[in-house]
């Protein structure tokens, strides 16, 4: 198990909104591992702190990043992982907004390398 971190810096004027952004106003970023390949989901992603402001665009309260924020991803790697490197991809998808409009969601795939090290064999009753 280990822990994948997302950096994203936002540019000027720009905001994305947060992981726990609630529904019927703009959409929430979202941080995923696609499924097929060696790597899994191991719980759930946390992020910075958002800014929370009324947005009369949406006539909501709204959860957003500025200027940069990074998030953390817990991820499982597959038993069946051999040693050496290992290459995954970690999906983010976002809706950036400026003062005037919003750009339509989109996903970046970010790739992800790591290399697997020779684990130690399990203790058992009787070994040593």
């Amino acid at each position: 198990k280990l822990t994948a971190v997302v950096k994203a810096k936002i540019e000027d004027g720009w905001h994305v909104y947060s992981i726990t952004q609630g529904p019927g106003g703009p959409s929430r970023t979202e941080i995923s591992i696609p499924p097929g390949q060696m790597l899994k989901p191991a719980g759930e992603v946390t992020g910075s702190q958002p800014t929370s402001a009324f947005d009369p665009n949406f006539d909501m309260n709204t959860e957003f990043y500025e200027e940069s924020t990074r998030f953390q991803v817990p991820i499982l790697v597959d038993k069946s992982a051999k040693p050496g490197p290992l290459q995954g991809t970690i999906d983010v998808r976002f809706q950036a907004c400026n003062g005037r409009l919003c750009l339509p969601p989109t996903t970046e795939h970010l790739p992800l390398a790591l290399t697997i090290g020779a684990g130690r064999p399990a203790k058992g009753p009787g070994k040593r």
